[in-house]
């Protein structure tokens, strides 16, 4: 038991921390920057795989049903399930891929 909740911090945590970070940085640079520059960034963080690369397909399974546990504003909740359902549309169509 103990074993699976470490697993659960170590990759869940860094999982759903990357989401809340990249909704946080919008936020910012949309409030102090405006729109173009949030949509720059937006694509940015997408085409970079910013989120991918410490999120799992199977643990951001995990994290949608569990979005509203995470107290987020609503624009890093709205950012946070876009993101996760567009990373999940990838994995699909990469998975069709193959």
């Amino acid at each position: 038991m103990i074993m699976y909740l470490l697993t659960i911090l170590h990759i869940i945590y860094p999982c759903r921390s990357r989401i809340l970070f990249a909704g946080c940085f919008l936020e910012d640079i949309n409030r102090n920057c405006g729109i173009r520059a949030r949509h720059a960034t937006l694509e940015y963080l997408h085409r970079s795989n910013f989120v991918n690369g410490s999120c799992p397909l199977s643990y951001r399974i995990t994290l949608l049903p569990d979005i509203d546990k995470f107290n987020l504003t609503e624009e890093q909740k709205t950012f946070a399930i876009s993101k996760l359902e567009r990373m999940k549309v990838s994995d699909e169509v990469r998975m069709i891929r193959i």
